[in-house]
């Protein structure tokens, strides 16, 4: 019974010493993702300040500055690569800012909108021809407006 007892106590003990390396070992990843959310809402507070009509590389300067909690051994590593290597990769994120700016600024377009514009201005075009015959029968030229309207609204909510 003593036996079991001492090997219960080492295993608890070892079980002991395995948690608390894991612990430590999830309190550095913790600390790592910490930092890395903060970079991340960095470049996202520095993409949103951005204007089409930016040149990116104005921004940075000779000499751009590292981040103050970076890892010395990334900056040093950052620092040794030529500065065409750097300017490419800025012009690489400058483009991939533009194409997502321009993805934004613009709604998809689809072959439904196309056609619910024709019906729209066929829909008005209607419509105006009802009030230029206002004193004859405009009614069947209403009707037939009002059928292309909704058939526009049922377009345009398929192209959505």
């Amino acid at each position: 019974m003593a036996e079991d007892n001492k090997q219960f106590i080492r295993f608890l003990q070892s079980e002991n010493v395995r948690l608390q390396e894991e612990n430590r070992h999830l309190a550095e990843e913790m600390r790592e993702t910490r930092r890395y959310m903060k970079s991340l809402l960095q470049v996202h507070s520095a993409v949103q300040k951005f204007t089409p009509e930016q040149d990116i590389l104005d921004l940075i300067g000779d000499n751009p500055t590292p981040a103050a909690d970076a890892d010395p051994a990334e900056v040093d590593a950052v620092a040794e690569r030529p500065g065409e290597d750097q300017i490419s990769h800025l012009s690489g994120i400058q483009e991939q800012l533009e194409r997502i700016h321009r993805v934004i600024m613009f709604e998809k377009s689809s072959a439904w909108n196309v056609v619910a514009a024709v019906v729209q201005c066929l829909a008005i075009m209607l419509l105006i021809a009802a009030a230029f015959c206002w004193l004859e029968k405009p009614i069947e030229l209403i009707v037939v407006a009002l059928t292309f309207q909704v058939m526009a609204l049922t377009f345009f909510v398929k192209g959505k």
